[in-house]
């Protein structure tokens, strides 16, 4: 009876420790809901960025990586809780026109549940051709973002938010705040309206200590959190949301949407002068990232785009509800963009946003 019993034993004790092993490889997760900011001594910018300066700085490269994994479709997937929204603000009276909501033709289109095949469709516009983007709320809301990283000087893109006209940050993607490795960037400005060499509504310092990423993009370049921000300095006392006006922002949105991706693309054949926008429906789920798996539209704007936003309802709620983060290497006409649950709601944009 002792020895059946000590059998028995032994072969709980070896199940237990096969379970133990299988949770062990389970990567922990509970990174995705933190974000961090960097220490040290500030590294804000001195000064501004000279045209020259601007004009040299290089694309930040597209994030690309390798897989023969295939994306997934689920247009249900996502969402840690209700769905919600702010809607955008304006700046102040008379120096800006509001835009048209009527441009928004995906105002009275449904998408396709199914989702596409690559390459996904969607249609590439420079603003010009359609509207005065450089004159024209929410469009003077979205710039380029011009930084040092890793000794280098780059430029990316970005979208001014708010609570309130005295309350300003920036949203981007996380890898022009950090490379992923723990690198973050320094002497950084926020050129929003960026216009062919020109910063016709100035130039606005990131506050260096402010940067926030989420901790599963610093430590282990997770796409699926691929979104980072900072807070903006004042300009002689004026905010950034009292001079350009402020984006919406959406989480927990069905991923069954359409959107317009926006952002500075600079790596050939663009040139990084002027602002791009692709319209698109949602196509499929990226295979890289963790849950939330990044979601997935045509558009094949290159490098500089990064951390352009994803644009819902524009002209109407003008909600950020994605930025440009990524693709798979030699799919050029597809981008993703981490999945805005209500984790990047609290724990990134509430506190950009926090007086």
């Amino acid at each position: 009876m002792l020895k059946r019993f000590s059998v028995i034993f032994i072969v709980i004790v070896l199940a237990l420790s096969v379970v133990g092993a299988a949770f062990a490889s389970v990567p922990d997760q509970s990174a995705d809901a933190t974000t961090v900011t960097p220490g040290g001594p500030d590294l804000s910018a001195t000064r501004a960025w000279t045209k020259a300066e601007m004009l040299a700085a290089k694309p930040y490269p597209m994030i690309a990586r390798q897989t023969s994994a295939l994306p997934t479709v689920d247009a249900l997937a996502g969402p840690d809780g209700a769905a919600g929204s702010l809607a955008g603000g304006k700046p102040g009276a008379a120096k800006a026109k509001p835009l048209d909501a009527s441009l928004d033709f995906f105002a009275q289109s449904t998408p396709d549940m199914l989702g596409y095949s690559y390459p996904p469709p969607f249609t590439r516009q420079d603003l010009r051709n359609i509207t005065t983007p450089y004159s024209t709320w929410p469009f003077i809301t979205i710039g380029k973002l011009f930084f040092t990283q890793n000794n280098g000087s780059y430029v990316c893109s970005a979208s001014s938010i708010a609570s309130s006209s005295a309350s300003h940050a920036i949203i981007t993607a996380g890898h022009c705040i950090n490379d992923g490795k723990g690198h973050w960037s320094t002497n950084m400005v926020f050129v929003p309206a960026y216009n062919n060499g020109n910063a016709p509504y100035g130039q606005w310092t990131i506050i260096y200590a402010t940067e926030r990423a989420f901790t599963a993009w610093v430590s282990g370049a997770n796409l699926a959190r691929d979104v980072a921000g900072a807070k903006v300095d004042n300009n002689d006392g004026v905010t950034l949301a009292q001079t350009v006006g402020w984006l919406g922002f959406a989480w927990n949105q069905s991923r069954n949407n359409a959107w317009w991706q926006i952002g500075y693309p600079q790596a050939s054949p663009f040139t990084g002068a002027w602002m791009i926008a692709c319209q698109a429906f949602y196509a499929y789920d990226s295979p890289f990232g963790t849950s939330p798996k990044p979601m997935g539209v045509g558009c094949d704007q290159t490098g500089g785009t990064s951390g352009g936003p994803w644009v819902l309802k524009i002209g109407s709620g003008n909600y950020v509800n994605g930025v440009q983060s990524h693709r798979r290497t030699g799919y050029n006409k597809e981008l993703f963009s981490p999945y805005i649950d209500g984790t990047v709601k609290t724990k990134l944009w509430s506190l950009l946003v926090a007086p």
